[in-house]
């Protein structure tokens, strides 16, 4: 274990509350990545999202389209004129609040929609998810993308790059089926030799590998790797991926180093490019139970996060979580307890708590504690994670009576 590395959270764990994550009182959070991995596939039900496999028409696309706030009337597509506003709040933006691409005026809900404002978002936002604040982030980059639309029009190619955004900031909040019609969107507005279509469909490949569709994953991560560009390296993580999980493994490991080897190759400091390519090496080996080779991938993805982010983010604490695993396997039952409770607490500071991310530290917590004949703990811990992902089920049913 590399002591720079977790030095700062050891004290922490110290003083984290034997209660953190109890109480599971947060409704805010929808339950998809608890729905998507099939933890309680009777109590989570994830709806399947039509036309989101590779072979999807653009007729198709345009319907879906209408659920990211696409003026439907742009398409000229027979029947799409009925779609109910309630498909457009699910994506979150007002179902009336966006004009055609002939229109240039600002969006009076929006207020200006001159660039210094558009620029100002974007700085908003970076910095936001910079220091881990991804619903925050999430709200600057809708606001933005309402003012693209106001400026450029819903079927302009910077709308589409502005739901793109959008979509990453809803995959990083692992709120795949938000994400999902925002790419569908975007697809249909760029054109069939556009680069950006390069980080829709690696969008697109991660959305349908969380919902366990491994087929399309693979097909939207190829497509990927076919536009290249300056997404060639996620576009090669997200095939790796996607291999993996069809138990692929020479080319999936193949794959997965040869992102690493771009990242790394890449000069200056390290990037998040590299921490993600690491992960996910580090992640494929952790399926394949090859632990020892895990663990210095993942703490190495740790340290560069620490670096490049702020100190609660929530992606640190995936890479605690990570670490946790990899010492699971190693059998080194309380190291891995020391930073499942870690990862705990920071996701406490950072008001992440009552989230599915927690709740799968619970389980593992549980799964320890156990190992150790704690069953008193197991239990209590069990139960938070029960308690997070009902409330988030609740959640999500309340959304779909809003809509």
């Amino acid at each position: 274990m590399r002591i720079a590395l977790f030095a700062a959270f050891l004290t922490a764990a110290a003083t984290a509350s034997p209660d953190v994550g109890r109480n599971a009182t947060d409704r805010s959070y929808s339950p998809h990545l608890a729905v998507m991995a099939g933890l309680d596939p009777v109590i989570h039900k994830a709806p399947e999202i039509v036309g989101s496999i590779p072979a999807m028409t653009r007729r198709e696309g345009s319907h879906l389209a209408v659920m990211a706030g696409l003026d439907p009337a742009i398409y000229k597509t027979p029947g799409i004129a009925g779609s109910s506003p309630a498909m457009t709040r699910r994506a979150g933006l007002h179902p009336t609040g966006f004009r055609s691409s002939s229109a240039h005026e600002p969006d009076e809900a929006a207020g200006t929609s001159s660039p210094e404002l558009m620029q100002r978002l974007e700085r908003v936002a970076a910095e936001r998810f910079r220091n881990g604040g991804l619903a925050e982030a999430e709200a600057a980059r809708r606001q933005l993308l309402r003012l693209v639309i106001a400026a450029h029009g819903c079927g302009s190619p910077a709308t589409a790059q502005a739901m793109t955004a959008l979509a990453e900031i809803e995959i990083a909040r692992q709120l795949y089926l938000d994400a999902e019609p925002l790419l569908i969107a975007a697809r249909t507005i760029l054109a069939e030799d556009d680069p950006h279509l390069a980080p829709v469909f690696v969008g697109l490949s991660r959305v349908a590998h969380a919902r366990g569709d491994n087929p399309a994953a693979e097909q939207w991560a190829r497509r990927a790797v076919a536009v290249g560009g300056a997404t060639a390296g996620a576009a090669l993580d997200a095939l790796g991926t996607a291999l993996a999980a069809e138990e692929r493994i020479d080319e999936a490991e193949s794959l997965l180093q040869q992102a690493l080897r771009r990242a790394s190759s890449e000069p200056g400091a390290p990037t998040l490019r590299k921490a993600d390519a690491l992960s996910q090496l580090g992640n494929f080996y952790l399926r394949e139970h090859r632990f020892a080779e895990a663990l210095p991938l993942i703490e190495e993805a740790a340290e560069i996060h620490q670096q490049r982010l702020g100190p609660t983010h929530p992606f640190i604490a995936d890479d605690l979580y990570d670490v946790g695993l990899a010492y699971e396997g190693l059998k080194r039952g309380r190291d891995a307890e020391r930073v499942f409770l870690m990862a705990l607490h920071l996701l406490q500071r950072s008001k992440n708590l009552h989230t599915p991310r927690a709740a799968y530290i619970q389980i593992e917590l549980a799964r320890v504690f156990r190992s150790f004949g704690d069953e008193q703990d197991a239990k209590s811990a069990e139960g938070r994670a029960h308690d997070i992902l009902q409330a988030a089920d609740e959640a999500e049913h309340e959304r779909e009576r809003r809509t």
